[in-house]
């Protein structure tokens, strides 16, 4: 399987760019970007769970526009493989 990725833009950007570029490919592809350990919390994979994810964007200053916000929800085994 032969994958094709357009990288003119990531070869000369700054390195926060390049980063966020790669979490978006990896996510796409399936993968995941970070894992909870069950040992991280004594009740994980014991009791029924919920892990939420909340977000601010705010726009550039000197650009009148609104923030907004968005959260997520999981109840999933491995919730953090799909946004």
């Amino acid at each position: 399987m032969e994958i094709g990725l357009q990288s003119k833009h990531v070869a000369q950007a700054k390195p926060q760019y390049c980063s966020n570029v790669c979490m978006k490919v990896n996510a796409k592809l399936g993968g995941a970007t970070c894992f909870l350990d069950k040992g991280d919390h004594p009740l994980f994979g014991k009791e029924a769970s919920i892990i939420v994810g909340a977000d601010v964007s705010h726009p550039a200053p000197g650009i009148n526009k609104a923030s907004f916000a968005s959260m997520v929800g999981s109840t999933d085994s491995m919730p953090l493989t799909v946004f």
